[in-house]
């Protein structure tokens, strides 16, 4: 005799249904207002598009916009939140968004992705306000023109020491290296004092440069931590 008609034909089996009366079979079938808090902050993490953009019409900023119990769950969830890519963010009341956005995440390690197509003087803004969080720093992804970075390196400067992934891409070419030790160019920065902005980055665990326009002289990065470095697009006559 198979297991099954075991089963079907123990007298107690019968018993274990649920009657038309029985609690069981008028109880209500579970909803997502019935879902506690901490199972609607996961099931709202995956509702989490690639790139994560501030747009109104999708996650994280939608989830807020359903009902107030969802607004409350999402702004008390700072997974949702510490993550970011800003594609020219020139539009008036981004700093005051971002200022906000970040500030939800505080107790998350922050993901920014800051991308740049041309120097703008407008960018400074966006960047005194990233500037304000960066000891929550920890993946860090810049792809901006030379001219851009030149211009912050020392706004930058020591600003990288809580950053453990650093993705730079340098779009436009980097100045003709000239001569350190001739006495006229001795005081000229060069590609590679733009470079020592990431010195400083003593958690560092993985450096990708990509776009790389030539060679650098000197690359100073802490080496304590380092476990991947990935230097792409260097000629062959450059190597």
């Amino acid at each position: 005799m198979e297991p099954l008609d075991l089963i079907q034909e123990d007298p107690g089996f019968g018993s274990l249904k649920p009657t038309p009366d029985s609690p069981e079979s008028r109880r209500a079938p579970c909803t997502l207002a019935d879902l506690p808090p901490e199972i609607m902050s996961i099931v709202f993490e995956f509702c989490l598009p690639f790139p994560v953009m501030p747009v109104p019409s999708k996650a994280p900023l939608l989830l807020g916009q359903v009902c107030g119990r969802w607004r409350e769950i999402a702004l008390s969830t700072p997974q949702l939140w510490n993550t970011i890519h800003l594609h020219d963010p020139y539009s008036s009341g981004i700093c005051s968004l971002l200022e906000v956005w970040l500030a939800r995440a505080l107790a998350c390690g922050l993901t920014i992705a800051l991308t740049w197509s041309r120097v703008d003087w407008r960018s400074m803004a966006v960047w005194n306000t990233v500037i304000q969080f960066s000891d929550h720093w920890k993946r860090i992804t810049l792809d901006l023109p030379y001219h851009e970075l030149e211009r912050l390196k020392f706004l930058l400067k020591g600003r990288f020491a809580s950053v453990e992934r650093l993705f730079l891409t340098v779009r436009s070419p980097a100045p003709r290296r000239v001569d350190p030790f001739h006495p006229f160019f001795a005081s000229i920065p060069s590609f590679d004092d733009t470079l020592s902005i990431f010195e400083d980055a003593t958690r560092l665990k993985t450096f990708n440069w990509t776009n790389v326009p030539y060679r650098p002289l000197s690359l100073r990065l802490p080496c304590s931590g380092l476990e991947h470095v990935v230097l792409a697009g260097i000629a062959d006559h450059q190597c």
